[in-house]
């Protein structure tokens, strides 16, 4: 892959979802570093920190929707309030196994989210997906 991704925030809460999701980004090399985390509230108090300068603000942020607890919708409305200097620089990719089709119009119609993907995440669509973002 020409263009690699320096940090890439996968939130999702199944473990071995995040394992292959994982392995084929380090397949096509789609980034240099994953940071992964399994609920919103930890994946928000990380993005909170990069905005105070205190971790690396994420490029791409893979978003799953369907969690317990709180979900991607959740995430969604909680980035929002976020500052812009990470708005501005972090695109997110709603990979999710919902068939749901209202899912992906309310996922497509949110101004901060960039793509959707179904899963499982394969390299194919990675590779759509870098070529798209």
């Amino acid at each position: 892959m020409e263009d690699t991704y320096d940090l890439v925030l996968l939130i999702d809460d199944n473990e071995i979802d995040n394992i292959i999701h994982q392995m084929v980004m380090d397949r096509i090399g789609f980034a240099n570093n994953t940071i992964t985390y399994q609920s919103v509230e930890d994946a928000i108090k990380y993005l909170k920190k990069s905005g105070k300068g205190k971790k690396k603000i994420p490029e791409i942020i893979l978003l799953d929707l369907i969690m317990p607890v709180e979900n991607g919708f959740v995430f969604l409305d909680e980035f929002e309030k976020l500052p812009d200097s990470i708005k501005m620089n972090t695109k997110i990719v709603v990979i999710t196994h919902s068939i749901d089709e209202r899912d992906q119009v309310k996922s497509l119609t949110n101004k901060n989210v960039s793509y959707f993907i179904d899963k499982p995440l394969t390299i194919e669509k990675l590779e759509l997906l870098a070529e798209t973002i």
